[in-house]
């Protein structure tokens, strides 16, 4: 509890100070230190454990190379509870060029909802940029049997020629 004894208040702070160092985290990933990033997300849980998009943060600055054991299961877990924070961290993954890691965050929200245009799009960019052609072709096109007039997706299958 707060300093006044009020929950609401507690909260607030807790949110607050979650807050500062996600903002803190974020400085540090623009100086290149993921590490003191991860520092900075894993304290904002300590102070904020329910908050599903630090969650997100955390598994996105735990990352160096490859994912550590039982990463895949982590990120099922948090798309069971927050599928809008797992996508948003396949799109952090897309932003810094790991469009490996991009894939493999989007393959469970993709089972999860088979139906999403946005994902399908997501997804054959980033096997665009891999170079996966073929794989990427498959992904437009499954698009465009959702939504044949998707701007985004009309784009892409002219781009690859699908």
């Amino acid at each position: 509890l707060g300093a006044t004894g009020d929950p609401a208040r507690a909260g607030a702070s807790a949110a607050g100070l979650a807050l500062g160092y996600r903002h803190l985290a974020s400085q540090y990933q623009s100086l290149g230190r993921k590490d003191r990033a991860l520092e900075a997300i894993e304290i904002a849980l300590q102070a904020y454990p329910d908050e599903g998009s630090l969650e997100g943060d955390r598994l996105y600055y735990v990352v160096e190379g490859e994912p550590p054991p039982g990463w895949d299961g982590e990120v099922r877990r948090l798309m069971e509870s927050s599928a809008p924070v797992v996508n948003r961290l396949a799109v952090q993954f897309g932003r810094d060029g790991r469009y490996d890691l991009t894939v493999r965050v989007l393959e469970p929200l993709l089972e999860a909802f088979p139906d999403s245009v946005t994902l399908w799009v997501n997804k054959a960019v980033a096997l665009e940029q891999m170079g996966e052609l073929e794989e990427a072709r498959g992904a437009v096109r499954r698009a465009l049997e959702l939504d044949p007039r998707d701007g985004e997706a009309l784009e892409l299958a002219g781009r690859l020629g699908a």
